[in-house]
């Protein structure tokens, strides 16, 4: 059934095998959300940290769904006979829908739209 979901971790050498269980939550107004249960996988808890960079790709051969994100929560999971480990990822659009207020001065349109860009590492090109 898995043989449908590639996960990569760009910033890791040792990608997981095989994946176990895997849920994505996609509810409205909210962010995507993943929960993927790796067996056998011996992760570098240094590397797979809070924040990691997370890509995967789900393809049943009619429709594909890439999901780009970051892991919130890196959980072993053990028992006699099963070494799980248990990654919860956040789509990458939460960093953006974090609650803030920032009063921009002196300032037009453009150079907000241009600041907050820069600020995500994104390209801007607003138009008047």
């Amino acid at each position: 059934m898995f043989n449908y979901v590639q996960v990569s971790f760009p910033n890791s050498d040792v990608a997981p095998k095989y994946v176990y269980y895997m849920k994505l939550y996609q509810d409205r107004y909210h962010h995507e959300v993943a929960v993927i249960q790796f067996r056998d996988w011996d992760v570098d808890y240094d590397t797979i940290t809070n924040g990691s960079p997370i890509n995967f790709t789900l393809n049943d051969g009619s429709s594909k769904k890439e999901f780009i994100g970051y892991v919130d929560t890196v959980m072993p999971v053990q028992s006699p006979g099963q070494n799980m480990t248990e990654v919860t990822a956040v789509s990458a659009s939460y960093k953006m829908k974090t609650p803030r207020q920032t009063v921009y001065k002196e300032m037009s349109v453009d150079g907000v739209i241009q600041q907050i860009a820069a600020e995500y590492r994104f390209n801007a090109f607003p138009t008047p």
